[in-house]
């Protein structure tokens, strides 16, 4: 493809014409990748950008030209992916056109009758030839900055590095690329500063997926007020064109408080040079502060603890202290549901105390003897996810 440029036109060359009138779709996505893996078009097309969305025909032979949305190409491999959307069972003629073998899987397809495909496609070597009329590549501009809070789970404590808010800088054009040499935030929303340590800036480029890979500046060990992060680390940081993300986190100590809230805010961020002010300062949200604890990782499903088939069911199910925790005041307990059910279903829960490593077959009656019934209630097992109950 070359160096980074601007690219207008893509052009294919047809060996044989049609006359159909063929709605077509031309995506483009910068890749990492060096070969094609086996995957469904939703896959491929994600995070790509539509270039290209009309009807034409692939008539005369010879090279067909595509005027296509102006696109930033900065330099690493590139997709190209096409749709042709007739419907049915196609338009009855076929358009074939110049390719040549090059590497392992550098082209992919997908096909189908009365409806697009859903499935994965068969990677090959035999990649269509492709013109790309290209222009100057714009010196990057910057076009915009903004705080998000996508992630208002509740954090538990004891842990490190834990999502607080991102905050995303957009900006169009590669060459020349801008910096963003500073970062002020604060701890507004946080319940108390005591509740937090070793607030930390993050990147992850132009991944939206929150991470904790690469730090930009200095921790700031005791946060308290507002804190410009600038210099160390990383910093000045490199942008890229497109939205890149960055991520403000906090470590939850021990002993922080209970229910109480974490929190920040973005004011100002140093782009090229020039400070910008966030169009989203304050996004609305926040964590709370919990002592839990999530027992079991597994994937599968059944029919436990709860069994609704039946017009009674009963399970038992035994936890260490090693895995419980330390000693604590129980207040809810919740159920990951894989499949949901809106029938009213009238529920008990018993906890009980125990020397036993494990579970030796009993009555039930035996089971709950000395238990405390700490839920008594009639419940729905919707929606799925996890089902809480306060007991």
């Amino acid at each position: 493809v070359g160096a980074p440029s601007l690219l207008t036109q893509l052009a294919w060359n047809i060996q044989t014409a049609t006359t159909a009138n063929i709605p077509v779709k031309i995506y483009l996505k910068a890749t990492t990748a060096n070969s094609l893996t086996s995957d469904t078009w939703a896959n491929m097309i994600a995070g790509a950008t539509l270039v290209y969305n009309a009807t034409t025909q692939f008539t005369p032979t010879g090279w067909k030209n595509f005027d296509i949305t102006d696109f930033n190409y900065c330099g690493d491999n590139l997709l190209v992916l096409c749709e042709a959307n007739f419907g049915g069972t196609g338009s009855g003629s076929t358009v074939y056109f110049y390719y040549t073998t090059a590497g392992s899987s550098t082209h992919e397809n997908w096909y189908a009758d009365n409806s697009p495909p859903t499935g994965t496609g068969t990677t090959s070597s035999s990649r269509p030839n492709i013109t790309i009329i290209k222009a100057t590549a714009p010196a990057m501009s910057y076009t915009s900055c903004t705080a998000t809070q996508s992630n208002t789970i509740d954090v538990n404590i004891n842990n490190s590095n834990q999502e607080v808010i991102g905050i995303q800088v957009v900006t169009t054009g590669c060459t020349s690329a801008l910096t963003a040499s500073s970062f002020t935030v604060n701890i507004t929303g946080t319940t108390l500063a005591a509740d937090i340590t070793n607030l930390k800036l993050w990147t992850t480029g132009i991944s939206s997926t929150f991470a904790t890979t690469t730090q930009l500046g200095a921790t700031v060990a005791t946060p308290t007020g507002s804190h410009i992060i600038t210099g160390g680390t990383n910093m000045p940081y490199t942008l890229s064109s497109g939205t890149n993300y960055f991520w403000i986190t906090y470590d939850i100590p021990a002993g922080s408080t209970i229910n109480n809230f974490i929190d920040a805010q973005c004011t100002s961020i140093t782009v090229g040079g020039t400070a910008r002010t966030p169009t989203t300062q304050i996004p609305s949200g926040n964590r709370k502060i919990v002592n839990q604890v999530v027992i079991g990782t597994g994937t599968s499903n059944d029919y436990w603890p709860f069994r609704t088939n039946y017009g009674y069911a009963y399970s038992a199910s035994l936890f260490t202290s090693a895995e419980v925790g330390a000693p604590s005041l129980l207040t809810q307990l919740a159920w990951n549901i894989q499949t949901a059910t809106a029938d009213n279903i009238p529920v008990k829960i018993y906890l009980k105390a125990t020397t036993a490593t494990s579970l030796t077959s009993d009555t039930w009656a035996n089971m709950i003897a000395g238990a405390t019934l700490v839920y008594n209630a009639t419940t729905q097992f919707t929606p799925t996810g996890w089902k809480t109950f306060d007991i």
